[in-house]
């Protein structure tokens, strides 16, 4: 015999099995999962590109180069941003706070604005931490020309860290679509890229051949780069179709606002992983010295 609180309040209806909610996350988890699997198979065909569209010399400048702003994004930002974007994106998105989000993103736009800019300035010094090991006739040549790409190639500091911006952004709306295929059109981009370097050298080019032709140099940087804007670029339409504003505090918020309460905390997570990143690389040479 059932209880009085198991029956129906008369007027309304039980609530419906969440088949719904289990079938659009099936859905998601599919569609993610299609999203990485092209995003590798496109990311292997990209490596295969460059081994067989540069030179040894020229190949190995491209590499440091273009590996450098993912280590500087991931040194500086990566790791805050990781563990302190989502929480406050998904708390002003729950609450529906747009100034919130708008305040967000300024703080986090103008530091990677900020680094980027530092970064393209300490190009020569990057670059010649990871080559001060080699033979010096090596390490001249591959300084030649892994500097200028690399100073091309620290922009895309910048258009990483939207990227995570803009897909923590979409995650929180539960719109995982795009973030999924995205990198796949960075890899196709630069695809594209290498082979037309290529055919413009008529061949492999080399660093001397790079070198000599501006126009190869931009192509084989520029276009690169232009492989992370893309990247980010392609999840704006998502973020318009999920009612994500896109827009930038332009001015100070009100004391005690929310946007300012989530923009301080979010400096100040900027700032306790960056002392406590100090205080442990710090640690570790005491260690290696003692």
């Amino acid at each position: 015999m059932s209880e009085p609180g198991d029956m129906p309040v008369s007027g309304q209806h039980p609530a419906p099995p969440p088949v719904r909610s289990a079938e659009h996350l099936l859905r998601s988890s599919m569609v993610v999962t299609a999203g990485t699997a092209l995003s590798r198979v496109t990311g292997l065909v990209r490596t295969i590109v460059i081994a067989f569209a540069l030179t040894t010399v020229l190949a190995d400048a491209y590499n440091l180069a273009n590996t450098a702003p993912n280590v500087v994004y991931d040194l500086i930002l990566g790791g805050v941003l990781a563990a302190t974007l989502v929480p406050v994106l998904v708390t002003v998105t729950d609450n529906n706070d747009r100034n919130a989000l708008r305040a967000v993103s300024t703080v986090i736009t103008v530091s990677l604005v900020v680094l980027t800019l530092v970064a393209i300035v300490a190009a020569p010094w990057i670059v010649r931490l990871y080559t001060f090991t080699l033979d010096p006739a090596v390490r001249e040549v591959q300084e030649s020309v892994a500097v200028p790409l690399l100073r091309l190639f620290l922009p895309q500091v910048l258009f990483y860290g939207l990227t995570a911006l803009f897909s923590a952004m979409l995650n929180a709306r539960r719109r995982f679509a795009a973030a999924a295929f995205a990198p796949a059109v960075n890899n196709v981009m630069v695809i594209v890229v290498l082979l037309a370097v290529s055919r413009m050298a008529g061949g492999a080019p080399t660093a001397q051949s790079v070198l000599a032709d501006p126009l190869q140099l931009w192509l084989l940087g520029a276009g690169t780069t232009l492989g992370i804007v893309a990247m980010a670029l392609v999840l704006i339409p998502a973020m318009r179709a999920a009612d994500i504003p896109l827009g930038v505090e332009s001015g100070l918020p009100q004391s005690g606002g929310p946007p300012h309460r989530d923009a301080v905390g979010l400096d100040a997570g900027l700032c306790r992983h960056q002392s406590g990143r100090s205080g442990r690389l710090a640690g570790s040479g005491q260690r290696l010295g003692s």
